[in-house]
């Protein structure tokens, strides 16, 4: 059971640490109910777009779950020198987004194999040697799909720094 006030890409490297493949159940504590991976049933796959932005090999994977951070990654990677990404992929729920959007722990859970899933697809068609992830979600779903981020390649986890402020890397989970 994780839990406390945590950050997003801390809550991301929590469940990264304590993998799915490595054995292990992780489980947070969301608005007085629990979200655990083992309710993960059938993946919820994300819409996806993305956009050419051709200036290296690198992936950028933007969740838009709670927000929509579309225009402040953009605007981001855009004007961060040096940061090679070629693509930029934005994933959010199918139909909206908002804070509600995932309402109970099996769908959190069926969303972090899903949106795994479709990470994995993007490299498929986009090999990249490395991918930048931007988070707009509960804690517990970033828990979650760090636990399932497994069999794709190192990634540097951003954090937004507030509206019109950016974002920092914050830290980076090998593959």
């Amino acid at each position: 059971m994780v839990r406390g006030a945590l950050r997003l890409p801390v809550w991301f490297a929590a469940g990264a640490a304590l993998r799915h493949v490595r054995g292990f159940d992780v489980a947070a504590l969301h608005h007085g109910s629990i979200w655990s991976s083992e309710s993960a049933g059938t993946p919820l796959r994300p819409e996806v777009a993305v956009e050419a932005t051709d200036r290296g090999d690198h992936l950028a994977i933007v969740l838009g779950v709670a927000a929509d951070p579309t225009s402040a990654v953009r605007r981001f990677v855009g004007e961060e020198i040096g940061l090679p990404v070629g693509q930029i992929a934005y994933l959010r729920p199918v139909g909206c987004h908002g804070p509600e959007v995932v309402s109970d722990g099996p769908t959190a859970a069926r969303m972090a194999v899903g949106w795994r899933d479709a990470v994995r697809d993007l490299l498929e068609e986009f090999p990249a040697q490395h991918i930048h992830l931007f988070l707009s979600a509960p804690g517990g779903l970033a828990l979650l799909l760090g636990h399932r981020w497994n069999a794709l390649c190192p990634t540097t986890v951003y954090e937004h720094l507030g509206p019109g402020s950016g974002y920092e890397s914050t830290l980076t989970i090998q593959a």
